[in-house]
């Protein structure tokens, strides 16, 4: 035992698998709450930019959404209510988690108009763009006689 806690970090990839699965086996000894980060998508229309996540299971009083600049975060905490069964576990991968995503958006989103919906486990975020960077068509006039 002596060897894993003073253990030399030569191998950059082995070493944090052996971690990560030392943390999956004995998640109490980690002395840390668990994070993990939702499946997030992304994309841009005309008029907004949209974000969804999935927190399946998570209810709108466990999420935060903060803008700063920029940046819009979305924190949100899990919190399992641990049962001792009688001949007790096999398995256990739920509990205690947090976890907090961040986007950087560009320039041109209108920060201050932000909503977002919680429906079906499905968290979805609409930040409207200015108007400066809305996609404007521009028509294309027939040319001139003679130029």
């Amino acid at each position: 035992m002596n060897q894993l806690a003073t253990r030399n970090r030569t191998n950059n990839y082995f070493w944090p698998q052996v971690e990560s699965l030392f943390d999956q086996f004995f998640p109490e000894t980690v002395g840390k709450p668990k994070t993990y980060g939702p499946p997030l998508d992304a994309w841009e229309t005309n008029k907004e930019y949209v974000i969804e996540l999935e927190v399946a299971g998570i209810s709108k009083d466990k999420l935060d959404i903060t803008v700063e600049g920029d940046l819009l975060t979305v924190t949100g905490r899990v919190d399992y209510k641990k049962e001792e069964k009688p001949s007790g576990y096999l398995i256990q991968e739920r509990f205690h988690k947090g976890f907090s995503r961040s986007v950087r958006l560009a320039n041109g989103a209108d920060m201050a108009n932000v909503k977002a919906t919680l429906e079906n486990g499905i968290l979805r975020i609409e930040i409207p763009k200015t108007e400066e960077k809305k996609i404007k068509k521009i028509d294309i006039s027939p040319a001139l006689p003679g130029i």
